[in-house]
């Protein structure tokens, strides 16, 4: 228990930290690399506590179990150690003033958008993560199991989106090897149960009650680049689907997001950046010509901006055969059944809905791999969000970017603090 839980007697730990930056720069560390790893200021202590062999007495069990030490983020067997090309930043401080006090204020629009996630991959470094989730909604009640089958503790979240403006989100935390069950009691009949956790981890249940479908949970077969969805005795004939990454249906901008990966990867292999060496394609190249496309499906003029399910109906489209299929289009998973589906061509991430339940995330196999594919390629989350967003009010939209202090006096606004009319 920290101060902090002492001194305030709350039931459960507070934290973590406030999302703050944290820059990695070092020889073993440089490259476009992805750490997604849940850390926070504890995790600078644990890393030093790694590096010189101690144990820092004020940080909690509960800290130390739930946050990273750092060390799946450096690469110590491939380190880079020539000298970066670094800008001159002599004349940073004068051009900052100019701007400040030449250049109009900000004017911020009135209507305002939600940002827009970035584009392309990085390469993804291995984590300790693997979870498996069982359980689903019988009378009235959704029950469930988190076993946290890796090395690494984690959080999770659970949220009653049908009801989320009334109904608080339940946290809980896993260390590692260890597990957790919980049952939930439903309000009302309809239902939509959302359980979060690090690194892109979901698992979903929705329905009403009555309905069949719940008893299906997913294992990781890492050795053959496959995941496995397991169907319960109480499960009846349920319909699987590949969300994102299905390579018949798989959206232009996700193909294109796993290429450039595949280059990411390939690069800084040769330059000695990357342990692992660069994944080799799963299917022979695509043809330089593609076959005539048949009438009834008219080539698109920009097909990165069709809906995945579009793809599915076009044979120009199917061009990339493969002894080993990746992926599925739809598939029955029934009573008892395991079916297992490989997810090497889409970096081992995954998502799949079976009846009422969806399965997402990537499986981890102790190799770096790369980040999420369809999020770089905008494919649309789990979360149905109104991109709308409240007009700005008038006197907030201009920011001005100097304030005058008596009769002569200039200073910045960042670096202006006041109170009332007197300076800080």
């Amino acid at each position: 228990m920290t101060l902090l839980e002492e001194a305030y007697d709350t039931p459960a730990p507070n934290g973590l930290g406030y999302r703050v930056p944290l820059l990695l720069i070092s020889p073993w560390t440089r490259g476009n690399i992805v750490y997604s790893e849940v850390t926070d200021h504890i995790s600078v202590i644990k890393f030093l506590e790694k590096k010189f062999d101690f144990t820092c007495p004020n940080v909690s069990p509960w800290r130390r179990a739930m946050t990273g030490d750092l060390l799946a983020a450096f690469d110590f067997e491939n380190p880079d150690y020539s000298w970066p090309d670094l800008p001159d930043t002599s004349n940073y401080v004068r051009e900052a003033d100019v701007e400040c006090l030449t250049l109009p204020d900000v004017v911020v629009p009135t209507v305002q958008k939600m940002p827009v996630q970035e584009t392309g991959t990085r390469v993804s470094k291995a984590l300790d993560y693997r979870f498996v989730v069982t359980g689903g909604v019988s009378e009235k009640k959704l029950s469930f199991k988190i076993d946290n089958v890796g090395g690494q503790g984690a959080p999770f979240v659970l949220f009653d989106v049908k009801n989320n403006a009334a109904v608080d989100p339940k946290q809980y935390a896993v260390e590692g090897g260890k597990s957790i069950d919980h049952v939930v009691d439903l309000v009302g009949d309809d239902y939509e149960y959302f359980l979060y956790g690090p690194n892109g981890f979901v698992r979903s249940w929705s329905g009403s009650v009555g309905e069949e479908g719940g008893d299906v949970h997913m294992e990781y077969d890492e050795g053959a680049d496959s995941v496995v969805l397991v169907a319960g005795a109480a499960a009846g004939d349920l319909t699987v689907v590949d969300n994102a990454y299905v390579r018949e249906r798989m959206d232009t901008r996700v193909k294109r997001a796993l290429f450039m990966s595949e280059r990411v990867r390939a690069t800084t292999w040769r330059q000695g950046r990357q342990a692992s060496p660069p994944i080799a394609p799963a299917s022979p190249p695509i043809p330089p010509a593609c076959p005539p496309i048949p009438p009834a499906c008219p080539r698109p003029a920009r097909p990165q901006s069709l809906p995945l399910a579009l793809f599915t109906q076009c044979a120009w489209l199917t061009l990339l055969p493969s002894t080993h299929r990746y992926g599925l289009s739809k598939t029955v998973l029934s009573k008892g059944e395991k079916v297992a589906i490989g997810t090497k061509e889409s970096g081992n991430w995954y998502d799949f809905t079976v009846g009422g339940q969806r399965f997402m995330g990537r499986m981890e196999t102790g190799k770096d791999g790369v980040s999420d594919p369809a999020m770089a390629a905008g494919v649309a989350g789990l979360w149905q969000r109104n991109d709308e967003h409240p007009e700005l009010e008038e006197r907030l939209r201009i920011l001005k970017r100097a304030e005058r202090v008596g009769a002569s006096r200039v200073v910045h606004k960042d670096s202006l603090f006041r109170t009332g009319e007197e300076e800080l």
